[in-house]
């Protein structure tokens, strides 16, 4: 078998190539539905139903506004900010934003209350003056006060304006004047309710500031008694005296305890080194105040001043009789042993007079620390009697700021009675006034022109619309591959385009490959092929089987052009018609119809005798044969067989154009005995259903299925068929043209870049309706 051809395939015209991209969506019916597809479809029908529409939409304006017309009659209302209710005067808040906007929504729900529509209902007024109230009285002439309710509250509504402090009450009636006198008794009514809870209010209200006021003054005769108690109590003439009395006796102790606890502790850290030097080993090293006061001992005295006359003596000796002299002796050993003798009496007063020292010291932390625990016991009861003082004080002073405050609310309380008394009967007592009285516009509310065409027209589009939807949504006609995309394990092979869409024009379908070899149905044809004998080679297949589902799908003519496309490649080329019920190879391939299949089969001449030559260069064709000799049973003849395993060994690939599933069990017998099936439908002709099941039956056989040939494709099916069918013209037409030099371009206009050219030639069908 030779070679696949190299050129890469193309995806088919009308199909989408993979890549992002909007896709169509899918109901719960699984009916693939394309909005822009439908809109392209149906502009035309849409845009009728809008001008009808709007045609009926001012028929029905003029009736209505003949025949029920409907005016409103509208009175403005301003809410004023003045005090009103008793939490307003106790708090003293005045009219805060919340407080105004809560008092408009009470309004607003007071002027459509029960009480206020059946008093307007049963008001005289309305039966006497509107035609509105005939509607609710009998043959005998009673009215019916509680229907008229009932309907009033139908018509009457009144809304708070944003932003603003103003209400508004509107009324409608098929008449002017109906709708003015039923929003006057409704205001009236309002305004009659509203001045006897006003006046209900007042009254209230005064006697609830009265009633504070009392309270108020009495609160004050308590807390005065407490003041008063609170002094004589506590033996206070005044709480600020006594409180400074106590901060000067604690000034006075605090210098007197930083004293002694100096002084306390100087001694201790001397009486600490005395000690530890009376316990030394090699004695104490006295102070030299302890020195001073032994020598100024009498007894130390005494061997001084006898030291001083021996010495004398001495000196006086040794003038007088020399230094060796007995009694110059006799002198030095007395003086030597008085000087000993002080030395030890010295040490004894030393350590005598040392250790009454320390006594004394310890005597005087003794009386630094009596001297101290009584500073510190005063400090403390100082201490306590001031915070005692000043817990007295801040309640002495709160008491006092209380009866402040009720002093500042009595008089405020007192002001606002004396106002509230000589407001009651002034006009500006009242919250809200009436800005508007009723009134009615010279023209009626509905119906109104800008309203009534639109909404009309709204619902014929919207119906119209409809329509086409429900349509689009039970149909299930195979038009274009987008509506198998959603069928599982369906692969799409190929799109043929109908023969209409075909700029090149063919002369008919059955010759388009070989007439038109630029043409969009060319062009198709080879898209598949390069992906079919992609898949043969890749698998070794030889022998194809193309069967249609309906009668009319196009197999043969798919199948003739497509065998005319492989032998274009320079491949052996076989195609056999095994449809012996309705044969058409012959003569859409331009041969006899015999010899042919059904001579072979039956013996009566060799397969090779009866191959004949089709009308492309490497075409060979074997037609159904003669009419004698067709006979289907044969097809799963031994005989058939061994004829396509000859014409395997013989041809590159072997094509056989099968009868249509629906009508004959010929295609799967056939599909049991080929390496690969394809199956042909025509649009706008098979169902969903159909190919489904028809692909379960192939998916059965022996054979690969290798998907499904949407043939006839129009470019009203939607999506850019037509715009990418003229561009693959375009582009092979500029081709040939190139080509040929000779023969004068066709084609104006702008060229193509190179970038639109490669995706036109790589792509030449990409839609948005494919999958």
């Amino acid at each position: 078998m030779s070679s696949a051809p190299t050129k890469p395939p193309m995806s088919p015209p009308g199909q989408r190539p993979s890549g992002p991209g909007p896709a169509p969506t899918a109901s719960k019916l699984n009916v693939s539905i394309d909005p822009v597809k439908l809109l392209r479809q149906n502009w035309l029908w849409l845009g009728l139903a809008g001008v009808f529409g709007i045609g009926l939409g001012i028929v029905a304006h003029v009736v209505l506004l003949k025949t029920t017309p409907i005016f409103a009659a509208r009175a403005y209302y301003e809410a004023i900010g003045v005090y009103q209710n008793v939490d307003d005067i106790q708090n003293s808040i005045g009219t805060s934003e919340d407080e105004i906007e809560r008092f408009i929504q009470s309004q607003v729900a007071l002027m459509v209350s029960d009480d206020i529509l059946r008093k307007a209902a049963e008001n005289p007024r309305v039966r006497q003056e509107t035609n509105w109230s005939k509607k609710f009285t009998g043959k005998s002439g009673d009215y019916d006060p509680v229907e008229a309710y009932l309907s009033l509250k139908d018509i009457v509504s009144v809304r708070a304006l944003p932003e603003t402090n103003f209400i508004v009450l509107s009324v409608t009636a098929g008449k002017k004047n109906d709708a003015v006198t039923l929003a006057s008794v409704v205001s009236a009514e309002y305004q009659e309710k509203r001045r006897r809870e006003m006046q209900a209010g007042q009254l209230d209200i005064t006697q609830s500031m009265t009633n504070q006021l009392n309270a108020i003054q009495e609160e004050n005769l308590l807390i005065q008694d407490r003041m008063r108690r609170l002094l004589r109590d506590n033996n206070l003439t005044t709480l600020d005296e006594k409180l400074t009395s106590e901060r000067f006796e604690i000034q006075s102790i605090l210098p007197v305890l930083q004293e002694t606890r100096y002084n306390l502790g100087n001694i201790r850290e001397q009486l600490a080194i005395y000690e530890e030097q009376l316990g030394a080993p090699g004695g104490a090293n006295y102070p030299e105040l302890i020195r001073s006061i032994v020598r100024q001992d009498p007894i130390i005295q005494t061997f001084v001043r006898r030291i001083a006359d021996l010495k004398a003596s001495l000196r006086a000796s040794r003038d007088t009789f020399g230094p060796n002299h007995r009694s110059v002796k006799q002198l030095e050993v007395s003086i030597n042993s008085t000087e000993q003798e002080m030395a030890a009496q010295e040490q004894a007063l030393h350590a005598e007079k040392f250790v009454e020292y320390i006594e004394n010291m310890r005597n005087q932390i003794r009386t630094l620390n009596t001297i101290e625990a009584e500073a510190v016991a005063r400090l403390e009861a100082a201490e306590a009697r001031q915070s005692e003082l000043q817990a007295l004080l801040e309640d002495y002073n709160t008491l006092a700021s209380d009866l402040d405050r009720l002093g500042d609310r009595e008089t405020e309380l007192e002001s606002r009675i004396s106002e509230a008394t000589a407001r009651q009967d002034r006009r500006d007592s009242e919250r809200i006034r009436v800005a508007q009285a009723p009134r009615a516009d010279e023209r009626p509310v509905f119906p109104k022109l800008i309203i009534v065409v639109p909404g009309v027209t709204i619902l014929v589009v919207g119906f119209v619309g409809g329509l086409i939807f429900l349509r689009e949504l039970l149909e299930q006609r195979v038009r274009g591959p987008a509506d198998l995309a959603l069928i599982p394990r369906l692969r799409i092979a190929g799109v043929i385009p109908d023969l209409s869409e075909d700029p090149s024009r063919p002369a008919a379908i059955e010759t388009a490959v070989l007439d038109r070899p630029e043409g969009v149905i060319t062009e198709a044809v080879r898209n598949t092929r390069s992906e079919i004998l992609k898949r043969f080679g890749r698998n070794g297949h030889k022998t194809l089987l193309i069967a249609s589902g309906m009668p009319g799908s196009g197999a043969t003519s798919f199948a003739t052009n497509f065998a005319r496309s492989c032998a274009s490649c320079e491949l052996k080329t076989l195609l056999i018609d095994a449809n012996l019920r309705r044969p058409g190879v012959h003569k859409a391939a331009g041969v006899n119809e015999g010899p042919g299949l059904g001579e072979v089969l039956a013996g009566k001449t060799d397969f090779g005798l009866a191959i004949q030559s089709g009308d492309a260069p490497g075409l060979d064709v074997l037609s159904a044969g003669d009419a004698a000799h067709r006979q289907p049973e044969r097809l799963i003849s031994r005989a058939f067989e061994r004829m396509l395993a000859e014409a395997k060994e013989t041809y590159d690939i072997v094509i056989l154009d099968a009868p249509p599933s629906i009508v004959s069990s010929d295609a799967y017998t056939l599909a049991a005995k080929c390496d690969a099936s394809l199956l042909v439908i025509r649009a706008y002709s098979e169902k969903r259903g159909l190919v489904t099941r028809l692909r379960g039956k192939f998916d059965e056989a022996n054979a690969e299925f290798m998907g499904v040939i949407v043939n006839g494709v129009r470019s009203a099916a939607g999506g850019y068929f037509k715009k990418n069918y003229l561009e693959t013209h375009r582009y092979s037409s500029s081709g040939k043209a190139a080509l040929e030099p000779s023969e004068p371009r066709k084609r104006k206009g702008k060229k193509k870049n190179d970038a639109v050219v490669n995706d036109i030639e790589d792509a030449p069908g990409a839609d948005d309706d494919a999958s």
